[in-house]
């Protein structure tokens, strides 16, 4: 699901360390910086590597609005 990072920490609660959670944003900074939180938490984290703009779209997959 999607969450903005202003509310991302009201989420936490609610995310199980047994799952693999995956982080996404625009360029991958933002994500990197919150997968290397979630991680000392003891999450299942990773990122997109190079985020939206320099991963996803440039190997021609799916975007939605």
């Amino acid at each position: 699901s999607h969450t903005a990072w202003a509310q991302f920490g009201s989420i936490l609660p609610e995310l199980n360390k047994k799952d693999r959670i995956v982080i996404v944003c625009f360029s991958g900074q933002t994500a990197g910086q919150t997968v290397g939180v979630l991680r000392t938490m003891g999450f299942d984290a990773y990122s997109l590597l190079g985020g939206i703009n320099n991963g996803w779209k440039p190997a021609g997959l799916p975007l939605e609005k």
